[in-house]
């Protein structure tokens, strides 16, 4: 199972309606979140 059929999976059993549209913009949200976590946590990793 793909990270996009678990993400799919994942909404579905919460109750949304998933169509291909929604889920590309979801993955693109999750993915620039993701990126910007990651740069946050660079500098807390060092001033460690």
């Amino acid at each position: 199972m793909t990270h996009a059929e678990t993400l799919r999976d994942f909404l579905i059993s919460l109750g949304f309606k998933v169509d291909d549209s929604g889920m590309r913009k979801f993955q693109s949200i999750v993915t620039a979140v993701s990126v910007n976590i990651i740069k946050l946590g660079a500098p807390v990793s060092l001033a460690e």
